[in-house]
């Protein structure tokens, strides 16, 4: 496996993917945009300032990505991310080897901190984020009604060293 900065049209199809069977009404708040095609998303995810590192077999398959952006200039130092993970690599390591590698980037790119949100209907990623050293910092209860059930979002930070 490799990770490396989504740069192709291919890395961007492999991310629409995984998006179209990762995400759903018990994990997301919100549904995710449909686009018309990977040229699309790639076009405004760069027009956007938002990066993704892809982890890739060695037939160049993205098994799983990390998107980051600084969405303001007042967050210039911080990078807000979401992650997603093919459902055939989950389990194997990919979510960690992505998480490390953006926290190295991280460190190079001189950045202050990670921030990311999880629900509380998520408890595979929250273990995730904290075995890579994030901490929950904030907790909204009850924030989002999904599915007949309210839902908490927890705000989580790792700190560059």
């Amino acid at each position: 496996m490799e990770i490396r900065e989504a740069q192709a049209l291919a890395d961007y199809a492999g991310i629409l993917a995984i998006d179209e069977v990762v995400w759903n009404d018990t994990n997301a708040p919100v549904a995710m945009q449909k686009w018309l095609d990977a040229g699309e998303f790639q076009a405004a995810m760069v027009a956007e300032g938002r990066r993704h590192g892809v982890a890739v077999d060695e037939n160049n398959a993205v098994l799983g990505y990390v998107e980051f952006s600084s969405r303001f200039p007042s967050h210039q130092y911080k990078w807000d991310i979401g992650l997603g993970v093919a459902p055939a690599a989950q389990g194997q390591g990919v979510g960690g080897q992505l998480l490390a590698w953006l926290q190295e980037l991280a460190r190079q790119e001189k950045m202050h901190k990670i921030t990311l949100r999880v629900l509380g209907t998520n408890p595979k990623a929250m273990h995730l984020y904290e075995r890579a050293g994030f901490k929950k910092v904030g907790e909204l209860k009850d924030k989002f009604y999904l599915k007949g059930h309210f839902v908490d979002d927890y705000l989580m930070d790792w700190f560059v060293d």
